[in-house]
């Protein structure tokens, strides 16, 4: 491995210029299934592989969109959040007759192609089943992003990104299996009450 100067400071990379065996190396992510590793544990491993500055600016990558990126697919990936939150925000707003305006982000590039697929989710009955919708067209796009450059940085970028929303719907999972779990422990309560006042309507 050599030691390059990149868009996103100084970084290990193979004698091609990109994380050919650190991305290779990576356990495949499938959106909504626990997630392989946590985003600390991700961030870890990558400490071995990248320069200090790199990783803080790997470490900043969130789901919600910066104004600078570290690199071009962090910049795509701001763009087209940034294009779905706005539009979900216009429609929201319109519907309630409300002028989204004051809270609009600047766009950088349009996505007109995504729009039936936000109307769907907006249209959703079920909360859940919106958020799904809108996560499976970000996930969509991330593939999309990382398809002609797979082992760059942009696919760690890209890969970061997934993780953490892996991660939200591991929450989401966990909660719903919560809410399982205490529905039917309180079926059984009831149950128990039922009998018990069958008992006494037999004395």
């Amino acid at each position: 491995m050599n030691r390059s100067t990149g868009g996103c400071g100084a970084i290990f990379m193979d004698t091609e210029g990109t994380y050919y065996y650190f991305v290779s190396s990576l356990p495949y992510l499938y959106l909504g299934q626990e997630p392989p590793l946590t985003s600390s544990g991700f961030l870890n491993i990558a400490v071995g592989v990248m320069e200090p500055e790199t990783l803080a600016q790997l470490s900043a990558v969130s789901l919600v969109p910066r104004e600078f990126a570290c690199c071009e697919g962090e910049a795509h990936w701001n763009n087209f959040e940034t294009f779905v939150r706005n539009y979900l925000g216009r429609e929201r707003a319109s519907r309630l007759k409300k002028d989204y305006t004051p809270w609009a982000r600047r766009e950088g590039d349009a996505f007109p192609l995504i729009k039936t697929k936000l109307d769907e989710a907006l249209n959703a009955e079920d909360p859940v089943q919106q958020e799904w919708m809108l996560d499976s067209t970000r996930w969509w796009f991330l593939d999309h992003i990382t398809a002609d450059r797979a082992y760059r940085f942009d696919a760690v970028v890209t890969y970061r990104v997934k993780l953490l929303l892996t991660e939200k719907w591991a929450v989401v999972s966990k909660e719903a299996g919560q809410e399982h779990l205490q529905e039917l422990i309180n079926e059984v309560w009831q149950e128990a009450e039922r009998v018990r006042e069958d008992a006494r309507s037999t004395q």
